[in-house]
């Protein structure tokens, strides 16, 4: 195998081992010779990342975000973003002197602000990893403004910008003014070749009887996921139906108020919520245990910035990719990009209103087979992350060939 440099990778979130595309992009550059260090924030309410390759190394880090609650809490946090900036420029000027940085990738505008101030004075190139579309025509606040105007500016310079499907390209090219030629496509995907696989990870866990038919939703409990809609569905299912809903993050950091109201909606006995964390190895298990996949997005105003971000969800939706590739047939919404994708392939069903679902389930069952190999196909076809990702090794590759 050919050694290559070091990458930084910029992750925001304590999330970042239930993020299907930076962990593949980690994984996909050690295999590939690099060294990748990896700066982020550890969060109690979420798995901790590992990864088996040496060559990947993890850095805690602070990322402030913007919208602080009061002065005094801005100006806490600031001073302590400061105070460890410093300590994390002298650990990566260090590791940049022993093997010098090929590129810094930042994930997300608060990723690349980060990646940027952090690497600031070593002619680091930066290279963009656009998951959640930030759109000025979606903000509310004037943070979020300042926010989406270092955004705008940054990702121009970067060398290149990776988002997960065209439709989301676009968005952010005409948003950003970017060169198209430089913006990548690659899908939010686990790594690996479909192939129908299934496990009792879930009735075993939960204590579901064998003979219930499982429904999965996993994912955050908000509102943009229909889960409102949903939950009023359950009153109209058999009672050998049953629906998990599984959330990556602990109990603690979901809405309580929220979750209360989803639970005063469901038909008692028919949904079961699961909120422990686990690690993406064992998710891939759990997803393996349901019947039928559920993925429901809608655009919802407000400060969380997902309007067209879920309006135009398409390649972006890492469960309806896990489904698909363990040949899961799936219930969508009529989301504008979902909606298309699945009457496309037949590998589910669309619920016009995803508070009526019996149906859709119904016809999806009665023609199990069918849609559970068009699952397979529909991923081979769109969802190839390890195919795509070449193009990504190559912007790479032509960085270090420009160092030289």
């Amino acid at each position: 195998m050919k050694r290559h440099g070091r990458i930084a990778v910029v992750y925001p979130r304590g999330s970042l081992d239930s993020e299907p595309s930076t962990n593949n992009t980690v994984v996909r550059l050690a295999e590939h010779g690099y060294e990748v260090d990896i700066y982020t924030p550890l969060s109690s309410n979420y798995v901790y990342p590992r990864f088996a390759n040496q060559r990947v190394s993890i850095t805690p880090v602070y990322v402030p975000h913007a919208g602080q609650k009061s002065r005094w809490r801005a100006l806490v946090s600031e001073v302590a973003w400061l105070l460890r900036l410093r300590i994390w420029q002298a650990h990566l000027l260090s590791r940049h002197l022993r093997s010098p940085y090929v590129c810094a990738i930042g994930v997300d505008p608060h990723g690349l602000i980060a990646a940027q101030v952090i690497t600031q004075g070593l002619k680091i190139p930066l290279a963009y990893y656009s998951l959640e579309l930030l759109l000025s025509y979606e903000l509310v606040t004037k943070e979020q403004e300042e926010l989406k105007a270092q955004e705008a500016a940054l990702s121009r310079q970067a060398a290149f910008v990776v988002t997960q499907d065209q439709k989301r390209a676009e968005l952010l090219i005409r948003d950003n003014g970017l060169d198209p030629c430089r913006v990548i496509c690659v899908p939010n995907a686990p790594l690996g070749q479909p192939k129908r696989q299934r496990s009792d990870y879930l009735r075993q866990k939960l204590n579901i009887p064998a003979d219930k038919t499982v429904l999965l939703y996993p994912g955050a409990i908000l509102a943009w996921a229909c889960l409102h809609q949903l939950m009023q569905s359950t009153h109209a299912w058999p009672e050998d139906w049953v629906l998990v809903v599984h959330t990556q993050s602990k109990s603690g950091a979901v809405n309580q108020d929220y979750l209360e109201a989803l639970r005063y909606l469901l038909k008692p006995g028919s949904v079961v919520f699961s909120s422990e964390p686990v690690p993406r190895e064992e998710y891939t298990q759990l997803v393996q245990s349901a019947d039928v996949g559920v993925a429901f997005y809608q655009a919802v105003p407000g400060p969380g910035l997902t309007e067209d971000s879920r309006r135009y969800v398409g390649l972006a939706s890492g469960k309806l990719a896990y489904f698909l590739q363990a040949g899961i047939p799936v219930i969508v919404n009529d989301n504008p990009s979902l909606g298309p994708l699945i009457r496309k392939y037949g590998c589910g069903e669309v619920a016009d209103d995803p508070s009526v679902t019996v149906g859709a389930i119904r016809r999806v069952l009665a023609n199990y087979e069918a849609c559970s190999l068009n699952a397979l196909a529909c991923f081979e076809k769109e969802f190839d992350f390890a195919g795509r990702f070449e193009q990504v090794l190559a912007a790479f590759e032509a960085l270090e060939h420009r160092r030289r």
